[in-house]
């Protein structure tokens, strides 16, 4: 259970982080 969620972490915060930086970047491409 904890390595399942964990996993699911260690993915999703980059991921988030990604999209965060593409919404403030999105408008001088």
């Amino acid at each position: 259970h904890t390595h399942r969620c964990n996993k699911i972490i260690s993915i999703g915060i980059p991921t988030l982080f990604l999209l965060i930086v593409l919404f403030f970047l999105a408008p001088f491409i």
